[in-house]
């Protein structure tokens, strides 16, 4: 999916006559060149997290929850979802907390489940 850039600007003083003024001053802004995005979503991940999501959050009655797949070989994010969330066609209607990402913008002290990786790591080595 491109990304589109900015167009530059080139303006100049100019006389009544619209001719440009020699010693006048000039702006010039240089154009941004868009770039290609390329994600690792997988569609099907995506949706079978979020509906997941939802039933564990209102089966244990937690106030929310996050989920986030990656690949362990490529560390390529296949899906990311966290609830609640808003609706962007009714983007008004909603708490600006929740047009965060909780899973990239909060911060999570691991504490105790850090625990079995280091466990799991000694026994894999």
């Amino acid at each position: 999916m491109p990304l589109s850039g900015k167009p530059g600007f080139v303006g100049q003083e100019k006389d009544a006559k619209g001719i440009p003024i020699l010693l006048g001053g000039t702006k010039e802004i240089n154009a941004i060149n868009g770039v290609n995005l390329v994600t690792g979503i997988d569609k099907r991940i995506q949706l079978l997290i979020e509906k997941k999501l939802v039933e564990g959050v209102e089966k244990y009655g937690a106030k929310g929850g996050s989920i986030t797949v990656i690949n362990p070989f490529t560390g390529v994010v296949m899906a990311m979802a966290s609830t609640p969330k808003y609706d962007p066609a009714k983007y008004w209607q909603f708490n600006n907390e929740l047009f965060r990402n909780p899973v990239i913008s909060n911060s999570f002290e691991p504490g105790s489940i850090i625990k079995p990786i280091v466990m799991a790591a000694a026994l894999d080595g």
